[in-house]
C-alpha cells in the first residue's frame, strides 16, 4: 500500500462545498470538523523568531515570507486558523504517536482494517498499535491509559488480554484463559504495552486531531505530499493542516530528553511536579492563544537540569503562563547554562504573550531551568508552558 498515493480528495473532504472558518480559539465538536480556511502560517525559526507569510515547502527547504530554512531545521510551522477539536470519535493510536482517527472495519491474522477520515481504508499491523478507541476519548488524553494489554469498558471495569479479533459486533480478548468476547458498544478502549516504535523526520497535526508522522516533501496553497512511516505516500489538502515541525537529526525536543534532576517547592503543602508535552488536566499546552505539540509544564517553585555532555549548539522556545492558569499567575524564569544565567524573563504574569528564547549552549554541559514565585510571592496560578523547548544539535545525527 505505501507504493501508491492515498488521494483523500476521493473520501469528499474538499469537494465543492463552501468551508466554514474557525476561529483559533474556538473548539469545535468532533463531528463538525471537516475543512476550514487557513489564515497567515507562521514559523518558529531558529532565532526564536516568528515569520508569518504565505509559506511552500520543495526540494527539502521551507519558504515563507521570502526566507529559506531548511525543512530539518523547522522548529514549528503553524496554521493559527486552524483549530483541533477537543475529542475524537473513533480512532487508532500508533506506537510511534500517529494518531487516525475513523472507523474499524475488521481485525483478523493480526491485520487491523481500518477506515481513516483522512487517508481512506487501510491495514496495520496489531504489533503497531498502542490503544483502539471505540467511543468518543479526549483528543490530549487518547495514548494515557494502562501501560499493560487490556479492554476498558464503558463501565469502569477492565478485562486484561491480548486483542485476539474484531467483527461488527464483538471484540475477542485472550485472557489467557479463554477468548472473551466483549460487545463493541461495551468497549471504551483497547490498550497495548507501549514500545518504541519508527516514527519519521516530520510531523503533521490535522485539523481533526489526525496525527502523522514521515518525511514530507511538499507542500503548496493546495496540498501537503508526505510518505507517512505507518502508511506511505499520502497527499493531504493544505487546508486541513494544523501544525507541522521536525525532530530527529538536528532538533531534539527538550520534552524528549529526560532531567538529570528534578525539584518541585511547593509553597504549601499542594505539589504540582513538571509534566511533558501536557498540562496538569491532560489539555494541550497553550499560552495566549499559541498551543504547543511540544512541552514543559511546570509549576512554581520547579527546578529541572539537564546533562547536556556539549552536543547542542542553541535552545529555542519560548516561555509564559498557561491559559488554563486562571487570573493570578505570576512567575520568573531563570535558565542557566553550566551555572551561569543566559536568560532571565523577569515578571511573568497570566494574558502576557510568551516570552522568545534563543541561547546559545556550545560547548555546555549542564542546563538548568527554574521556575521561581513571582512578585506576588504566590504560587496560585503559576502554572508555566515552555513551549516548543527545541535543542539544537552541534552536529548531526546520522541519517535513520
Amino acid at each position: 500500500m505505501g507504493a501508491r498515493w492515498l488521494h483523500v480528495i476521493a473520501y469528499g473532504l474538499l469537494g465543492s462545498m463552501s468551508l466554514p472558518i474557525v476561529a483559533a480559539d474556538q473548539t469545535p465538536a468532533a463531528s463538525s470538523v471537516k475543512a476550514v480556511i487557513n489564515t497567515q502560517p507562521r514559523i518558529l525559526t531558529l532565532s526564536g523568531a516568528w515569520v508569518d507569510g504565505q509559506v511552500s515547502i520543495a526540494s527539502g527547504t521551507v519558504t515563507v515570507a521570502g526566507q529559506a530554512v531548511a525543512l530539518d531545521h523547522l522548529v514549528a510551522l503553524e496554521f493559527p486558523g486552524n483549530a483541533l477539536p477537543s475529542s475524537i470519535d473513533r480512532a487508532v493510536m500508533l506506537q510511534n504517536g500517529d494518531l487516525i482517527s475513523g472507523n474499524v472495519e475488521s481485525l483478523q491474522s493480526g491485520k487491523l482494517q481500518f477506515i481513516s477520515d483522512t487517508l481512506g481504508p487501510i491495514s496495520i499491523p496489531i504489533a503497531d498499535i498502542r490503544c483502539l478507541t471505540f467511543h468518543p476519548q479526549r483528543l490530549a488524553s487518547i495514548g494515557s491509559g494502562s501501560s499493560t494489554p487490556g479492554v476498558q469498558l464503558v463501565n469502569g471495569d477492565r478485562i486484561s488480554g491480548k486483542l485476539e479479533w474484531i467483527n461488527d459486533e464483538l471484540v475477542g480478548i485472550d485472557t489467557g484463559k479463554r477468548i472473551q468476547k466483549v460487545p463493541r458498544r461495551s468497549a471504551l478502549m483497547w490498550s497495548a504495552a507501549p514500545t518504541a516504535g519508527a516514527a519519521g523526520q516530520q510531523l503533521v497535526r490535522l485539523v481533526n486531531g489526525d496525527r502523522f508522522s514521515g518525511t514530507v516533501h511538499t507542500l503548496d496553497a493546495d496540498k501537503l505530499q508526505m510518505d507517512i512511516a505507518a502508511v506511505g505516500a499520502a497527499t493531504i489538502p493544505a487546508n486541513r493542516l494544523c501544525a507541522i515541525w521536525s525532530e530527529g537529526s538536528i532538533l531534539q525536543p527538550l520534552s524528549t530528553l529526560a532531567p538529570a534532576s528534578s525539584k518541585q517547592v511547593p509553597q504549601f503543602d499542594e505539589s504540582f511536579p513538571p509534566r511533558v508535552d501536557r498540562e496538569r488536566s491532560g489539555a494541550f499546552l497553550s499560552c495566549a492563544g499559541h498551543r504547543y505539540e511540544r512541552g514543559l509544564a511546570c509549576h512554581s517553585r520547579c527546578e529541572l537540569g539537564w546533562d547536556l555532555a556539549g552536543d547542542y549548539a542553541s535552545l529555542i522556545g519560548e516561555l509564559g503562563i498557561d491559559d488554563l492558569a486562571g487570573e493570578r499567575g505570576q512567575v520568573t524564569i531563570t535558565i542557566s547554562a553550566d551555572g551561569k544565567s543566559v536568560f532571565e524573563s523577569g515578571a511573568v504574569r497570566v494574558g502576557d504573550p510568551p516570552k522568545p528564547v534563543a541561547v546559545s549552549l556550545t560547548g555546555i554541559k549542564r542546563l538548568d531551568l527554574v521556575i521561581d514565585f513571582g512578585p506576588d510571592g504566590s504560587s496560585l496560578g503559576d502554572a508555566t508552558d515552555f513551549g516548543w523547548p527545541v535543542l539544537v544539535r552541534a552536529k548531526a545525527l546520522p541519517s535513520r
